[in-house]
């Protein structure tokens, strides 16, 4: 499934957060009706894809209050995802984000026990989105013994 979510200006974070769990909720259950296996879902994004699929994995109570559980997710896929990028310096990402250094608003954040494995994958030219982000973020699951592959392409 590839589900589609709100985005700036119409709607500020969590919003774009809370849309990517909808689309969770709303798979799991009749995953099968769709030749899907509810026991093995795997969340994954690019950019800001990334960034939602990554949050909604690091942070438990966007799927709790979709009825959920963090179980859900057998595994997370994020390429070139913004996951640790504060002081925010851009005036749309300040406002979108609520604030400048909004610690609520980064998935490294919100890492603060065991979460689904992932597969973080970025470039290393990346301008857009830097690197760093991916090794913090990588760093952070370690630290909490969360199974993570760290990918960096030349380039």
């Amino acid at each position: 499934m590839v589900a589609d979510y709100r985005l700036y200006p119409h709607v500020k974070y969590p919003a774009f957060v809370e849309d990517a769990a909808g689309a969770l909720a709303w798979l799991h259950a009749p995953a099968g009706e769709y030749g899907g296996d509810s026991a093995r879902i795997f969340v994954s994004g690019h950019s800001a894809g990334a960034y939602n699929a990554v949050m909604l994995a690091s942070e438990p109570k966007f799927i709790v209050s979709r009825g959920g559980s963090l179980d859900w997710i057998r595994g997370v896929i994020g390429i070139a995802g913004p996951y640790d990028f504060l002081p925010m310096q851009d005036p749309e990402y300040v406002d979108m984000f609520h604030g400048r250094n909004n610690l609520d608003s980064m998935p490294v954040n919100h890492v603060n026990g065991l979460r689904p494995p992932r597969l973080l994958a970025t470039g290393d030219d990346d301008t857009t989105v830097y690197p760093r982000d991916t090794t913090s973020m990588a760093a952070k699951l370690r630290a909490f013994s969360s199974p993570v592959q760290e990918v960096h392409y030349p380039g």
